[in-house]
């Protein structure tokens, strides 16, 4: 076997552990998967290789017609069997077409994917997952999608923005990080680092969970709440 067919062997089985795309609520997570399991044929997609070489270049673009239809075929089969029923008219058409056909139909854009975000980040409460750290997360993903639609920084959610968030939400099981951590500015010019944030809440979280497995049983106030009782702090 070749080393190009070791290649799209892999790349088979990389993209059939994809969730499949079931609709709006899944197309950043499951297009973002997809193009790390495409690997370099993503190229026929969002690349330098979405439009066919010229029929006279024989070899070139028998090439790039099997590649073209693998790559087609990929997504085709990373699809629900519903958004095969709504994209059925482009089945046959090239990857690149069938993708955009897709990322019109179901990608979030401009002032709706940013209302839709910041919707998701300021409704976030700790009770809905099952760990700080996993807190954490959705927090810094949903400000991520918020600031990839805004044009004025001062629409960004910060990771200042972030880390007080997180940190006015602690359960008080974790109060004596929530004190260190206020009571330890950071100087002047440094900002806040989520990854070393994320890594502080890591090493106490076993201790703070008390034998639960989760946090979504428990009773805490929703993030507003407590900020209304401590201070306000600019996004």
């Amino acid at each position: 076997m070749t080393t190009a067919l070791l290649k799209d062997s892999a790349i088979d089985k990389a993209v059939l552990t994809i969730p499949k795309l079931k609709g709006r609520d899944d197309w950043i997570l499951w297009s973002g998967n997809l193009e790390i399991a495409m690997d370099h044929t993503w190229d026929f997609i969002e690349g330098s290789n979405t439009t066919a070489p010229d029929a006279s270049k024989v070899t070139e673009h028998q090439d790039w017609v099997i590649g073209d239809r693998n790559a087609r075929r990929r997504i085709w089969l990373s699809l629900d069997e519903s958004i095969q029923r709504n994209a059925f008219p482009h089945r046959k058409s090239s990857a690149a077409v069938l993708f955009k056909a897709l990322k019109d139909e179901y990608e979030d854009s401009g002032s709706t994917a940013e209302f839709y975000a910041r919707q998701s980040y300021d409704n976030a409460k700790l009770s809905d997952y099952n760990s700080v750290s996993e807190y954490l997360t959705a927090l810094i993903n949903f400000a991520y999608l918020v600031n990839k639609e805004v044009t004025d920084n001062e629409d960004r959610i910060g990771n200042r923005s972030i880390a007080m968030r997180l940190i006015h939400t602690l359960p008080p099981c974790m109060r004596t990080l929530q004190t260190m951590l206020l009571d330890t500015p950071l100087p002047k010019g440094v900002k806040w680092n989520l990854d070393d944030l994320k890594r502080r809440v890591l090493l106490e979280e076993p201790c703070a969970m008390g034998g639960r497995t989760s946090f979504r049983t428990a009773t805490f106030p929703h993030p507003g709440e407590e900020l209304a009782r401590t201070a306000t702090f600019p996004r």
